[in-house]
């Protein structure tokens, strides 16, 4: 695939800036986008790097003279209710953490970037990371109520699983944390 303007191609599906540029269109009506910025499913819950198709998401939509709202959100447990494998069906009893941030003020940054004539990359980089580190700050926030308000429960469901951390015993049997290594390889080269 080859470049459109300074946009990065997408080869890892044809319908990804068509979808972007859906949302943009959302945004502008002042209508609801959800996203999750690592781009795709974090099975191991290891730190992936967002996106900068969240930093394009605001700065096309302030372009058009309407700044996104952004309002950060960190769950945990949601591959306890509903896996990330086969068989994907509800499990219904399993605790679901959610934590909702303050908006996120990006006012502030897309008009520093822009007295600065900052470039289109510049400023999804920098807006993404914007984002990415109050999310950050969010997990942790969300993390210590978990470990303050449940104890040792919490501690197992925030348990780092893609280095051995023994999965739930569920009706007697021990229950999957995601793809086998070998499939997690596979995906990382994807």
């Amino acid at each position: 695939m080859g470049r459109v303007g300074h946009q990065h191609p997408a080869p890892w599906s044809p319908y990804a800036l068509p979808a972007m540029d859906f949302c943009v269109e959302r945004l502008c009506c002042g209508e609801w986008v959800h996203i999750f910025p690592e781009g795709r499913v974090n099975v191991d819950k290891e730190h992936i790097r967002f996106k900068w198709g969240v930093g394009r998401l605001v700065q096309d939509t302030a372009a058009r003279g309407r700044a996104p709202l952004v309002l950060p959100v960190w769950h945990e447990g949601m591959d306890r209710v509903l896996p990330n494998e086969e068989p994907y069906r509800l499990r219904a009893r399993n605790q679901l953490y959610l934590c909702v941030g303050e908006p996120i003020q990006l006012l502030p940054l897309l008009d520093r970037l822009k007295n600065m004539n900052a470039s289109e990359e510049e400023t999804r980089r920098l807006i993404t990371e914007r984002i990415q580190d109050e999310l950050m700050r969010l997990r942790e926030r969300a993390h210590g109520l978990m470990r303050r308000a449940c104890g040792a429960p919490a501690d197992s469901l925030l348990n780092d699983r893609s280095h051995g951390a023994p999965p739930p015993v569920a009706n007697g049997k021990r229950q999957s944390w995601g793809p086998s290594p070998a499939d997690r390889d596979q995906e990382k080269e994807l």
